[in-house]
């Protein structure tokens, strides 16, 4: 009971005291993405930086490779010379790996994952920026898992995915869209067989900011869909504010 008021004492104070790592056990994590070119026959679409839905692999271990479209992603260009990736290993753990570009050929990244979180430039040459569309996919020129639009420097994509021990509190979210769209948060419990299920929704521009949050137990696939849009060609941005916290 004490841990379960001081987590709720925590939620509703201001955020900067946990950015700031002040509140032991908690951490700030803003969860963005977007997508740019959503039709009304497509829907529905995860809010990321590629198109269709995600490509949510099984909990089955698997291995990675990046590569970008751009010969001055290396790490001696002038695009981006590193890259770092953070997800979960084999065990629902996060972990991290800075890779080292090598322009169009693919470098293999070290171990197993089981999910990617985040892709980010962390280095680059005199251009500041990637160069090129960066792409994070399986080995073997396999489903990509995140992209790096050119310009970017980072994979803009609205999905997370909980980590072992660990419990996501949604205390707000916002999607915006350059016309009017129907954008929703899916969720998906790895410890059990369900599949997605449909856990808020609202019509750009909405958000939704919550007394009591919406509470990911680990393991926890989120995945925030366009479900409609009114035109062709729309863009749809979503943002999550996350409070994770350990035992």
């Amino acid at each position: 009971m004490m841990w379960e008021r001081l987590i709720l004492a925590a939620l509703s104070a201001p955020g900067l005291p946990i950015l700031q790592g002040e509140v032991q056990g908690q951490a700030g994590s803003t969860v963005f993405g977007s997508n740019t070119a959503i039709d009304t026959g497509t829907v529905p679409e995860t809010v990321w930086s590629d198109s269709g839905l995600y490509p949510w692999q099984a909990a089955t271990p698997f291995s990675l490779e990046i590569l970008s479209s751009s010969a001055n992603d290396t790490s001696a260009g002038t695009g981006a010379r590193t890259v770092t990736v953070v997800g979960l290993d084999a065990n629902w753990a996060v972990q991290t790996q800075v890779v080292s570009m090598n322009g169009t050929s693919v470098v293999a990244l070290t171990g197993t994952w089981l999910r990617v979180n985040s892709c980010v430039v962390t280095t680059t040459g005199s251009g500041g920026t990637n160069a090129g569309n960066i792409t994070l996919r399986l080995a073997s020129a396999g489903a990509k898992q995140a992209l790096i639009a050119t310009g970017a420097g980072a994979a803009a994509m609205a999905i997370y995915t909980v980590p072992a021990g660990q419990t996501a509190y949604l205390r707000s979210w916002r999607a915006t869209g350059s016309s009017v769209a129907t954008v929703g948060i899916f969720a998906r419990d790895n410890t059990g067989t369900a599949g997605f299920q449909l856990r808020d929704q609202v019509i750009t521009p909405g958000q939704s900011s919550y007394g009591i949050p919406l509470v990911f137990t680990q393991k926890t696939d989120i995945d925030v869909r366009a479900t409609a849009v009114a035109s062709n060609g729309s863009t749809v941005a979503a943002t999550l504010d996350l409070i994770i916290t350990t035992p």
